[in-house]
């Protein structure tokens, strides 16, 4: 996200971020994702069932019921700029 809003991130840290990530580990089965872009895309939610399927990977126990108009606010506020 800080790459999309450069000017709103004066300074960024990285934690657990998977950057050890390489394509060997992707081809064992290490991490659940096809590729380094599909990580990347599931770090950034567009649609409803794009964050359910984070939450899933998330959380040891998710929540059965995420209604998607709280999922589509949660979308607008991240992509949101506020000034």
């Amino acid at each position: 996200m800080a790459a999309m809003f450069p000017e709103a991130v004066e300074r960024v840290a990285m934690i657990c971020a998977g950057a050890c990530l390489e394509e060997k580990d992707l081809a064992e089965g290490l991490f659940p994702v096809a590729g380094v872009g599909e990580a990347a895309a599931l770090l950034v939610p567009r649609r409803p069932e794009e964050v359910r399927r984070l939450v899933r990977l998330t959380f040891v126990r998710p929540p059965l019921i995420m209604p998607s108009c709280f999922l589509w606010d949660y979308i607008k506020v991240s992509y949101s700029v506020s000034a």
